[in-house]
């Protein structure tokens, strides 16, 4: 997993997560967003802001319960283990 960032605000009728990235990541629109849990969150739907910390839009999952506690909360991008 990699470190994506916190959350900042939950918008759109809780469907869609901003969060605050503080790494440059490449080809990462469309990855799987997971928490410390490894729980699907949603995906990332897009990239705005400046380049050295750029704010990351997240599709949130349509079965995500429990939205109003993702702010604060520290997401990953999901990727396998290689053998």
């Amino acid at each position: 997993m990699k470190r994506l960032g916190k959350v900042l605000h939950i918008m759109n009728n809780k469907k869609i997560a901003i969060v605050h990235c503080d790494k440059i990541y490449n080809k990462i629109i469309g990855k799987k967003v997971v928490d410390e849990k490894v729980m699907n969150i949603g995906t990332v739907y897009d990239i705005f802001g400046p380049v050295q910390n750029p704010y990351i839009v997240i599709k949130l999952n349509e079965k995500q319960k429990n939205a109003d506690k993702l702010p604060g909360k520290l997401l990953y991008i999901y990727t396998k283990r290689k053998r």
